[in-house]
């Protein structure tokens, strides 16, 4: 699993050894479940914002989901790819707070994503995560404004499996 990284205008990079800039901030989503029922209404994901700074980091958390990308993937050469891109306010009850993230420190978040069922078949999906350091709150000169996107990670969308199926039928007679 690969990590993306974002600089904040509001700390200084530090230096590796070879004089390269380190990026004060990994932005890193885990899916809690690699496989999900078809049918199910979303995905949880478990969301870490690292500061790898000597530095206190501050934001905004309302800025976590700003944007959500999700891309089935094509399971042949025949079928296409497909993408859908939303934007919505994922944590309301965050506009206008402010964290702070001590150096080397983690905020961590669950986060529940939706799962439009005109979308979302069986299939394998990728999801992306996007944050918006300008989102939710007033613009403020020692809060960190910047965008970050997370890494992709894969999750399936499965029908299920044939005693799955039997199951409930089982359970109401």
């Amino acid at each position: 699993m690969g990590f993306i990284v974002a600089t904040s205008s509001l700390a200084a990079p530090q230096h590796t050894k070879a004089g390269m800039p380190q990026e004060p901030l990994v932005f890193r989503i885990i899916p809690q479940d690699s496989t999900i029922a078809s049918g199910a209404k979303f995905v949880t994901l478990d969301v870490e914002l690292l500061n790898t700074t000597r530095h206190v980091v501050r934001l905004s958390p309302s800025g976590m989901g700003a944007q959500i990308g999700f891309s089935n993937r094509a399971c042949s050469l025949t079928e296409p790819s497909r993408t859908q891109i939303t934007s919505r306010d994922p944590w309301p009850e965050f506009r206008g707070k402010i964290i702070s993230i001590p150096p080397g420190g983690t905020y961590r978040r669950i986060m529940k994503l939706d799962l439009d069922p005109e979308f979302f078949s069986p299939g394998i999906y990728t999801v992306t995560v996007m944050f918006s350091g300008t989102y939710g709150s007033e613009p403020r000169k020692d809060v960190f404004t910047g965008n970050l996107e997370s890494n992709q990670v894969l999750f399936e969308i499965a029908e299920p499996t044939d005693e799955e199926a039997k199951a409930p039928a089982t359970r109401a007679h």
